[in-house]
């Protein structure tokens, strides 16, 4: 079986308009490489770096190949993008569990998110 055939679209993070692909075992996120740059150091270090002129795309975006968990990056984006029920106003929490928070934090930590990671901190206290 061809490995292409086998990638699926996330339900909760395939943005017509996105701008950016990033893969997770074999999920495939289309997003906003600006909002992601806004919110991480990394990702903005990682976008600013030239690419080579043979790198991947998919529907005319480049693809980054992350060495995450799909369901560990699917929690980490629905708190960090807007499109996720997180809402940094009202802090409405949508983590459940520890295993979540850990999860998030985790990537949190990776991608030097810091200003989500200040919010969940205190989350942590709420469900442990």
């Amino acid at each position: 079986m061809d490995a292409a055939k086998s990638l699926q679209r996330s339900p909760d993070f395939w943005f017509d308009d996105g701008s950016i692909v990033l893969q997770a075992d074999n999920m495939l996120y289309r997003v906003y490489r600006g909002l992601l740059a806004s919110r991480s150091t990394v990702f903005r270090d990682m976008f600013s770096t030239p690419q080579p002129a043979d790198e991947p795309l998919i529907e005319g975006c480049p693809v980054v190949q992350l060495h995450d968990t799909a369901e560990d990056l699917t929690r980490f984006l629905k708190v960090l993008l807007p499109s996720g029920p997180f809402n940094f106003t009202t802090c409405h929490n949508p983590i459940s569990n520890l295993s979540e928070l850990i999860s998030i934090l985790r990537l949190s930590d990776k991608y030097d998110t810091k200003a989500l990671r200040a919010i969940l901190i205190p989350s942590g206290e709420e469900i442990y």
